[in-house]
């Protein structure tokens, strides 16, 4: 596709399967490093969006295109977890549809009329829809177990399954860092996932920050992260080790920057998001 000038909006293609997947990636990998504004993303982070979609699919596409594409998925997906959740088993898993009668779908779309996208074409990649949207979703529903839209062979680690690091290894990780040592862990905390997130997101946010405003230092190496994963004590047949090897081969440096710079006590938590939004869990 030839770009447009600046001065006559392109019409994208947002029906192509391969532009819908690098949107909803991108979306997910700046609200993994930047972070959410409200509902939506932040100013810089619809700039990079765009750019990651020129760069792939030689087109330009500006912050309020992106924006509104954005809301229409965010709606659109609403519409189809609506309808997912309702009794009478419509939802066929198989085919990503709805067996609805034309009275039943007309009744459907005059309550939501977002509804009426799903009647003819599916929701594409509803796990990564799942991903992006789910906890700003105004229906009040806070998460749905992922639907592939395509077979994956996939490490299962559950969202509130806790990793214990032994002591020892904690002691001789805290010799060697700046960072604080963690207190004694008597008795396992559970955290919601909501806050574990959070967190997470949080210490991303400074951590780019910093790394904004000072010079741009040598870039991580897979062996780098790998020999900090080690120091983990996490065994090389542990689902959480293989998953952490495959975020470190991504061709995304700033993965491997923030893995460097995170605490140890989060590094478990971390890995699980970023697998998550890379489909490797």
């Amino acid at each position: 596709m030839e770009r447009c000038s600046e001065s006559k909006r392109n019409r994208v293609s947002w029906k192509n399967v391969n532009v819908a997947k690098t949107f909803l990636d991108a979306c997910i990998n700046e609200i993994a490093i930047n972070g959410r504004e409200g509902g939506s993303l932040k100013r810089m982070s619809w700039k990079k969006i765009g750019q990651t979609l020129g760069d792939n699919h030689n087109f330009s596409v500006d912050r309020k295109q992106l924006k509104n594409h954005f809301d229409y998925l965010k709606n659109k997906y609403g519409a189809w977890l609506d309808l997912k959740n309702k009794c009478g088993n419509i939802y066929d898993a198989s085919t990503n549809t709805f067996n609805l009668t034309d009275e039943e779908w007309e009744n459907e779309i005059k309550k939501n009329k977002y509804v009426e996208t799903l009647r003819n074409t599916s929701l594409l990649f509803p796990d990564l829809c799942a991903q992006l949207f789910d906890g700003v979703m105004t229906n009040g529903i806070k998460s749905l177990e992922p639907i592939s839209a395509e077979p994956i062979t996939a490490i299962v680690v559950k969202d509130d399954e806790e990793i214990e690091i032994p002591k020892d290894t904690m002691d001789s990780l805290s010799s060697s860092s700046s960072d604080p040592p963690p207190p004694p862990v008597k008795k396992k905390q559970k955290m919601s996932k909501k806050s574990i997130d959070e967190e997470i997101l949080g210490v991303l946010k400074i951590i780019a920050d910093k790394m904004s405003k000072s010079e741009t230092p040598p870039k991580p190496t897979f062996e780098e992260c790998e020999k900090k994963l080690k120091k983990l004590g996490w065994s090389e047949d542990d689902p959480l080790h293989v998953v952490a090897c495959a975020i470190f081969c991504e061709e995304n440096d700033n993965y491997k920057e923030c893995w460097m710079k995170l605490n140890p006590k989060m590094c478990a938590n971390w890995v699980k998001m970023i697998g998550r939004s890379k489909g490797f869990i």
